[in-house]
């Protein structure tokens, strides 16, 4: 792993080494995802048991999961690995050694052949290559930080990059618990008369959604915590 950082880079920015299994021109901001699903190893080592070998069954310690890369597919959205970071390597076919930006929310250059403005939501786009800023096309990666046309000819736009992981355990999390737990304490609300057992019963009830909505938003914290955001 490179740990220099160029000038006009930010110092944020993390880059990686990894392997490109493809074989087409790779250039700088390209997005690439790891090859989840395979059981070839990067090293010659079986983790399962130590011995040697070009692959790993699956649930064994394979380390081509998290080394090799290739071009973003609907199916390996979530295995998003981080955009071509500049190098030798930009501008020549694979399959390669090459650097990426790994998603950690640093501002770094991704590639895009669309007219961005500052603030845009951007997706991977399924067989493609290119960071785009519509949202139907496929995980949502970061913000974008620049005004920029690129829809006349592709090149960069500087973005805040995430882990779509990350951005999809938010979301389910405040889908499954924090909403869900302020619907049910908010159905919980009189909107009749009550006697005094009435009364009593209906603070029980409130108290415990209460308690449901406080582990909610507890949990919550743990997952900003873990992604560093407070």
């Amino acid at each position: 792993m490179s740990s220099a950082v160029s000038f006009g880079t930010n110092v944020n920015a993390k880059r990686k080494r990894v392997y490109y299994e493809g074989s087409d021109t790779i250039y700088e901001g390209y997005a690439l995802c790891y090859n989840w699903d395979t059981t070839s190893n990067i090293l010659g080592v079986d983790r399962a048991d130590g011995s040697k070998s070009s692959t790993t069954t699956a649930g064994s310690k394979n380390e081509g999961k998290f080394l090799r890369v290739e071009k973003p597919a609907t199916a390996n959205f979530f295995a998003f690995a981080g955009v071509v970071a500049p190098g030798s390597w930009c501008g020549k076919a694979g399959p390669m050694w090459l650097e990426i930006y790994v998603p950690n929310g640093a501002i770094v250059p991704v590639y895009t052949d669309k007219s961005i403005t500052a603030g845009d939501k951007m997706y991977l786009e399924n067989a493609q290559y290119t960071i785009i800023n519509t949202e139907s096309a496929g995980a949502y990666i970061g913000e974008a930080c620049d005004t920029i046309d690129r829809s006349s000819t592709a090149g960069l736009v500087q973005v805040k990059l995430i882990d779509p992981c990350f951005n999809q355990r938010v979301d389910d999390l405040f889908q499954t618990h924090l909403s869900d737990a302020w619907t049910a304490f908010s159905n919980a609300i009189p909107t009749q008369t009550f006697n005094d057992a009435d009364v009593s019963a209906l603070a029980s009830d409130m108290n415990a959604r209460w308690a449901d909505l406080l582990a909610a938003i507890s949990d919550f914290t743990v997952v900003l915590s873990d992604a560093g955001l407070v």
